[in-house]
Formats: structure tokens, C-alpha cells, sequence
């Protein structure tokens, strides 16, 4: 999938708030006392949706911790896999005690059709989970033919770095030749941003990793919330209400997607991002920009949707680009980058 292609292509479920670690940087605040959770039908009722709008390629199940749903999990994976649609998991691997439990674990999932592993492990969940589970969670999923990807949220003086996971890898060929890595920064956001201090907010917004350019999540993730809210992107962020499109118990996937493209400010944060848009503007009558540090889009978005007295000043001065906004849609879906959904539920987008 092309990322940069602004179009819906992966739904992304968060089928539970539970998780058995408490990691302090969390971007959404999981953790064991947390017990929100999508049914079983409830998953299979918007996978079902997607499938019928024609865009959706795959679906990412993520949490919390998704295996503590296992058999919605297995379910929902099998029900995609039958449409033809993709899946994959996010997991920290805490389940992964020994090579036969996670063979146990993944074979039922790859039967049921998983394509996809991806192990979040840094320091963060190093203080939970054993890096020999990381190790068997690996293995056996390459035994099994999934696809392997090892996430890892880095920050200065972090142990658990790229370097220290080629070291690792090193020590295991058939690890070093098929796991994938995937190396971010954090996300201040949830967790991370109620325990952060002046020095790691620093630290974070002059790394390497504090991305400031277009949101790639942005009209092409669609994401569920345990609490069966919609959002037009990745989720990776606490939810919040000024983000949500609709509530699968009372809105079509088709019309929440349509209602998204419909969303001025939405676009712009998929076409230049919302950095960009909040230098724009003046907010320090909302915001003080002595001690403000933003390391990086999710936190951009974040400002934008808590502080009310951000979002309105932010659409008050899109609404002077309306035109600008048309010209750069049309310039998009000349070279295929960008294409609104009016083939969904038979309407149109004039926008």
C-alpha cells in the first residue's frame, strides 16, 4: 500500500483498552484495570462493512493487548481472510513463555488466515516482557510463514535501540534474514505526555524521529475504539470526541468515510499535516509557547483537538484556503495520489 495515496486502505481495530503491562509511554493508556472491549459481533460487523465499501485492503487488530481477545481475535481474522482482505496483529509478546505456547497461539491464528505479526519491544516493555519471549514469539511465526515485524519506540540514552537490535539479530540468521524492523519515536501522548518532564519533552522534540510533514495515517486508517467510536486515522492517540465520526452501533462505515472527506481540516492534515497548519497561526493566547514542545504530528493533532480556542482559530484560517484546497485535490487525483470516495453508498463529495 502506497502511503502517500490519500484513500482509505486499512481499518484498524482496537479491540481492547486491557492490557497486562502498564507502559509509561503508552499513547493510549492501557492497562489491566482498563476492561472496554469490542464483542465479537461488533467486529464482525464493521469488518463486514468494510469489505462492502470496496476500498479496505487489510485489517490491523491492536489494543491494548489484542491476544487477551483471543477468540474474537481468531474469529475476526478468519472472517477477513474469507473476503480477501489482509490482517495483522500488534502485540508485546507477554504470552510468548515458551516456543510451544506460541506456536500454540500463532498456529490457530495463521490457520484462521493472520499474514501479519508485528511485536512492539523497547525499554518500555522490556520491564515487562522477557526478551526471550520476543525471541520464541519470532520464531515461531517464521516457522508459521508470517510476516515478522519488530516495533520499537526509541529515545536518547535508550538501551534498546537500533543497534542493540542488530546485535541481537546478529546472534540469530534466520531472525537477522526475515524479521523486519519498524523504529519511531514517542508519541507524547496518554501516558507519555501526563508522566514527561521538561527534559524529555527536550529530548523528544529534537530527535530525529520528531516527523513534522504529512499525516500518512490521516483519510487512509480508519480506526474503532473499544468504545465503538470511529476515527479517520491510525488511533494513536487517547480518543477523543472531536475526533470521532460515528459509533458503529448507529453509523455506516460508508457514510462515516464520506463524512471524513468531507472534513476540511482532516485533509489538510493528510496533505501537509497538522505542524505545518499550526504554524500557520498564532495561538498563544490559547497555548503558552515558552514551555509548549511538540515532538511530532500525533502530538500536533493532540493540541489541536484538546484545545478548543487551537481548533477553532485553526478552521477559521482554513476557511480562507477553500480554494487553495480544491486546486491542490485536483493536482492529487491527476497523478492518483488522491481520490475521493464518491463510488461509497452512491454519493458524491463536492468538496
Amino acid at each position: 500500500m502506497d502511503r502517500r495515496k490519500v484513500f482509505p486502505r486499512e481499518l484498524v481495530i482496537h479491540l481492547t483498552e486491557t492490557c497486562p503491562l502498564e507502559c509509561s509511554h503508552c499513547c493510549v493508556e492501557s492497562n489491566s484495570s482498563k476492561t472496554k472491549a469490542l464483542k465479537n459481533n461488533e467486529v464482525l460487523k464493521i469488518i463486514g462493512e468494510a469489505k462492502s465499501t470496496n476500498v479496505f485492503e487489510k485489517v490491523c487488530f491492536v489494543g491494548g493487548e489484542p491476544f487477551l481477545e483471543y477468540r474474537t481475535l481468531t474469529d475476526s481474522i478468519s472472517f477477513a481472510s474469507k473476503m480477501n482482505m489482509s490482517t495483522s496483529v500488534t502485540t508485546s509478546a507477554y504470552w510468548a513463555k515458551t516456543p510451544s505456547i506460541s506456536y500454540s497461539k500463532l498456529s490457530k491464528l495463521t490457520e484462521a488466515g493472520l499474514q501479519e505479526l508485528c511485536i512492539s519491544f523497547d525499554d518500555y516493555h522490556m520491564e515487562y516482557v522477557s526478551l526471550q519471549y520476543i525471541i520464541n514469539a519470532c520464531y515461531e511465526s517464521i516457522k508459521l510463514g508470517l510476516k515478522v515485524i519488530l516495533s520499537i519506540v526509541v529515545e536518547p540514552n535508550c538501551l534498546i535501540d537500533r543497534e542493540y537490535i542488530e546485535r541481537l539479530l546478529n546472534k540469530h540468521p534466520l531472525l537477522k534474514k526475515e524479521v523486519n524492523l519498524d523504529i519511531t519515536g514517542v508519541t507524547t501522548t496518554g501516558r507519555a505526555e501526563a508522566q514527561n518532564t521538561e527534559n524529555t519533552l527536550n529530548d523528544r522534540a529534537a530527535s530525529k524521529f520528531n516527523y513534522s510533514g504529512p499525516c500518512m495515517s490521516a483519510l487512509r486508517q480508519f480506526s474503532v475504539y473499544p468504545n465503538k467510536e470511529i476515527v479517520p486515522c491510525c488511533g494513536a492517540l487517547p480518543f477523543n470526541q472531536m475526533m470521532s465520526k460515528g459509533n458503529i452501533n448507529n453509523s455506516k462505515l460508508s457514510d462515516v468515510i464520506m463524512d471524513s472527506f468531507s472534513d476540511k481540516l482532516m485533509k489538510w492534515i493528510a496533505f501537509e499535516g497538522p505542524m505545518k497548519l499550526l504554524a500557520e497561526i498564532e495561538i498563544s493566547e490559547f497555548v503558552d509557547n515558552e514551555n509548549i514542545q511538540l515532538d511530532g504530528i500525533c502530538s500536533g493533532c493532540n493540541l489541536i483537538y484538546t484545545n478548543q480556542g487551537v481548533f477553532n482559530k485553526l478552521i477559521e484560517y482554513l476557511e480562507s484556503r477553500n480554494d487553495e484546497l480544491k486546486v491542490i485535490e485536483a493536482i492529487l487525483d491527476s497523478v492518483n495520489m488522491y481520490q475521493s470516495p464518491v463510488l461509497l453508498s452512491g454519493k458524491t463529495n463536492d468538496i
